[in-house]
């Protein structure tokens, strides 16, 4: 059997993770197969890496395409509104800013990791002047966006996510607990952030 033939199962595991999102499982799996085919027909052994882990990146790839090809929703006002707000209040707690916006912490986090996405495509926006900036980004208010990328995360950085923003430890507190430099604290949050925007955004 060859590579393709192969991994179709795995296609099939993958797909299974996003049955609860009201897409067509068909649709999801016709694009994880053109995923495995990609995957399949770039793999080379000399890359030094097993080929269900090389395979699966062209396949959530693919799935991620089809997802945001079938279900393009808008921003919520809410999460805008509290991006906004972060511009002008980013020394304030996630706690203070949640009670201030009578929203949840978590929908500030939300906001907090898609500010730099939006703020990026509003400079693309001025300089294209074709589309309004809502009209490129995912529905960032639905929890199980929050969930799935959270879950994507591996157990430290979960940890981080849970100190640093549902705890409310600032970076330096955080620093001393973990017996990091709080430089490295700060690398180490713009890079989870940055993975779990990647996560949500689909890319």
């Amino acid at each position: 059997m060859d590579l393709f033939s192969e991994n179709i199962d795995l296609v099939r595991r993958i797909v299974k993770k996003f049955r609860f999102r009201g897409l067509d499982e068909e649709d999801l799996l016709q694009a994880g197969l053109m995923g495995l085919h990609a995957a399949a027909k770039n793999y080379d052994p000399k890359f030094n890496v097993k080929f269900n882990t090389y395979a699966t990146y062209y396949i959530l790839g693919e799935i991620r395409k089809e997802m945001r090809k079938r279900n393009p929703i808008r921003l919520s006002k809410a999460i805008y509104r509290i991006i906004r707000y972060l511009r002008d209040n980013e020394d304030k707690s996630f706690e203070d800013i949640a009670r201030a916006l009578s929203t949840t912490r978590e929908t500030v986090l939300l906001a907090y990791i898609y500010k730099q996405r939006v703020l990026s495509l509003n400079r693309e926006g001025r300089e294209g002047g074709e589309k309004e900036l809502l009209d490129y980004v995912p529905a960032a208010g639905r929890s199980e966006a929050f969930r799935d990328a959270l879950a994507s995360l591996g157990d430290g950085e979960r940890e981080f996510v849970e100190m640093r923003f549902f705890r409310n430890l600032s970076q330096a507190e955080l620093a001393e607990s973990w017996g990091m430099s709080q430089s490295k604290i700060s690398r180490m949050e713009k890079k989870i952030l940055k993975k779990m925007r990647k996560f949500m955004l689909g890319k």
